[in-house]
């Protein structure tokens, strides 16, 4: 349940973005917004299940 509101936050703040670009029609600054919103919310997780996946492997 957990990582299905993860993903619904991540999906509704870029369907936030999408919404304001497409009102103000500034379509550069909202994919700026979005790869920084996926590289600080994403790139973490992404380390974090790697890192447990390999320290993991190496004990077992």
């Amino acid at each position: 349940m957990i990582i299905w509101v993860f993903v619904a936050v991540i999906a509704a703040g870029l369907g936030i973005l999408v919404a304001g670009a497409a009102m103000t029609d500034e379509w550069q600054d909202a994919g700026d917004q979005a790869v920084d919103l996926i590289k600080s919310t994403v790139l973490p997780i992404v380390t974090l299940v790697l890192g447990y996946y390999f320290g993991r492997s190496g004990k077992g």
